[in-house]
């Protein structure tokens, strides 16, 4: 264990008013680039996001890999979302054809980290101080201690493809083999799984095939 300062690093890619409201809470303020995370502080990593952000990652698969990237390097992670739940639920459902957003939150836990409803950015920047401070007691281990194992990494590669669940990923991963074989199966091959379908094998043929546009 070391002893550690008190600065709040702040992501230089984070939008300029809550760069600008965390130097106005925070007297010890550096604004950054920070390889995972838009806030670190005591060795403690976190993600902030908007309600209809926190959404928007969980559709373009972007959230999972967030957590995994963060409770990889981070023993202490956090995603801080500035809105109620409600209104967060309120705009899943409204994209979502099978809403379960309880789900969604449930996965998160699985993974590590439980999401903070924190109404407001304000307090999403207040929280960092609180529970940095509250988890490390000042101070911060050398290297963190928590490791993602293998069957941990390669189920969530394939929750990354869209529409597929934890469990649709493990009847993938089980049906398969590896993740190389999973890319590579004709469709029919895809739709034969167990939890799958020609629906949904038609859409992750459809993702796989079209061509990159920079």
């Amino acid at each position: 264990m070391t002893e550690i300062d008190n600065t709040l690093y702040i992501d230089d890619r984070e939008k300029r008013d809550v760069q600008v409201l965390a130097e106005i809470l925070n007297d010890n303020v550096e604004i950054t680039r920070l390889e995972i995370g838009d806030a670190l502080m005591r060795g403690v990593i976190f993600e902030f996001k908007r309600g209809e952000d926190f959404v928007s990652s969980v559709f373009d698969q972007r959230l999972f890999i967030q957590i995994s990237n963060m409770t990889e390097k981070y023993q202490n992670a956090f995603i801080l979302i500035s809105d109620n739940f409600r209104n967060t639920e309120m705009i899943y459902n409204s994209r979502s054809k099978r809403p379960n957003f309880s789900g969604i939150i449930a996965s998160c836990v699985a993974r590590g980290i439980i999401p903070i409803f924190t109404d407001s950015i304000e307090n999403s920047l207040k929280l960092v101080d609180l529970i940095s401070a509250k988890v490390t007691d000042g101070k911060i281990r050398e290297r963190p201690i928590k490791r993602v194992s293998l069957k941990e990494k390669q189920i969530g590669i394939v929750c990354s493809l869209p529409g597929i669940s934890d469990k649709r990923a493990k009847n993938l991963l089980l049906h398969f083999g590896n993740i190389i074989s999973i890319l590579t199966a004709p469709e029919h091959d895809v739709a034969s799984v167990p939890g799958l379908g020609p629906k949904t094998a038609k859409k992750l043929a459809a993702i796989l095939r079209k061509p990159y546009k920079p």
